[in-house]
């Protein structure tokens, strides 16, 4: 069992290439982590499948080895590398788990709230990944987990916001209004310039990582005044794809030239 949306993987893979790029390095250590967090980003399908109640026997064989993995993997880090330093990420990391698995079971594992909370949880592989290789969870380990949770929250508004256009317009007496999500898109985004640039002109984080956010924004404020009825979502998901790689370099490139 293994999760079949790109975006999964794309907010899976972000934050560790980027907290290696920034600093500079990758070791077995990192590898390690990668792994264990691989191991728990895979075990998400069958653990789902077993509370929804689907593919009962598989599900327990793939969420077990998959386990195993993690497992050891974190063990060799906390025990032979002393990386005492992972252990409050992978509380965190198990309690995202828990709250997601509990959502699934009352069918509200796909709402924006949820998303929020999943995405956290991959973006927290960042400052792990960061400390691990540099040795300290400083202010730039906490940014490269701010960034990214801000950065994806972006995707999350927006795509669901294209949903419901469509929804609205194809079901005009829903309740649901498509002007709701559009203002919930609008302050999302007001908010997230708002506090990267606050950051940057405070000097906290560079103005080329601040820039990488403006590609996002425009394109949410876009997609809000225009309301596309376009709903391929292989191209949204395409372009999203492209948006998080343009993002990544400059993120890197900001750290690294600061």
């Amino acid at each position: 069992m293994i999760p079949r949306a790109h975006g999964a993987w794309v907010m899976f893979a972000a934050p560790f290439v980027v907290a290696a790029g920034v600093a500079g390095r990758f070791d077995l250590p990192a590898g390690l982590l990668l792994a264990a967090g691989l191991a728990l980003f895979l075990a998400d399908a069958p653990l789902m499948a077993l509370v929804r109640g689907r593919q009962r026997a598989r599900a327990v064989r793939w969420a077990t080895a998959y386990g195993l993995v993690g497992g050891a993997a974190t063990a060799a880090l906390l025990v032979h590398y002393r990386l005492l330093i992972l252990i409050p990420f992978g509380f965190f990391g198990l309690a995202v788990m828990g709250v997601r698995l509990f959502q699934a079971s009352i069918r509200e594992d796909r709402s924006a709230g949820a998303e929020l909370l999943s995405l956290a949880g991959f973006s927290a592989s960042a400052p792990a990944t960061y400390a691990v290789l540099t040795g300290y969870l400083d202010l730039t380990a906490l940014l490269l987990w701010a960034l990214h949770a801000l950065f994806f929250g972006s995707s999350v508004f927006y795509v669901k916001m294209r949903v419901r256009t469509v929804a609205h317009r194809r079901r005009p007496g829903t309740q649901e209004d498509e002007s709701d999500f559009g203002r919930a898109t609008v302050c999302y985004h007001a908010t997230l310039a708002f506090l990267v640039s606050i950051l940057a002109v405070a000097g906290h984080l560079p103005a080329l990582a601040a820039l990488a956010f403006a590609p996002i924004v425009l394109r949410a404020l876009w997609a809000v005044a225009r309301r596309p009825d376009d709903l391929r979502l292989w191209r949204i998901g395409a372009a999203e794809t492209g948006y998080a790689v343009a993002f990544a370099v400059l993120v890197v490139m900001a750290f690294r030239i600061q």
